[in-house]
């Protein structure tokens, strides 16, 4: 649990003392973080933002046209052992030093 590492201050400084207490050197998260993580905070403890990219390939999907924003359990429903291949993002994640 995250209280056993006794956060303190901001959002930004918690999750940065949590991280680097946990050893972390890189913090994986969605894009929309981007609006409101300290970004020179986690610079200046050496751990580098790395924003997740949900750039999927389409799919075949039981209903209707594709709708790409859905939970990875129906890309596995729709597509079975095919699913790991077309998880994977056409673009890289975002690295931000």
């Amino acid at each position: 649990m995250t209280s056993e590492f006794e956060p303190e201050g901001s959002k930004s400084e918690r999750l940065v003392s949590i991280l680097r207490k946990a050893g972390a050197s890189t913090y994986v998260s969605g894009p929309a973080a981007d609006g409101y993580l300290e970004k020179e905070l986690f610079k200046k403890s050496g751990i580098c933002i790395e924003y997740k990219s949900y750039d999927y390939p389409e799919y075949p999907q039981l209903h209707g046209a594709f709708e790409p924003r859905v939970t990875v359990l129906d890309v596995i429903a729709n597509c079975g052992e095919k699913a790991s291949q077309l998880s994977k993002s056409l673009t890289p994640n975002k690295l931000v030093a």
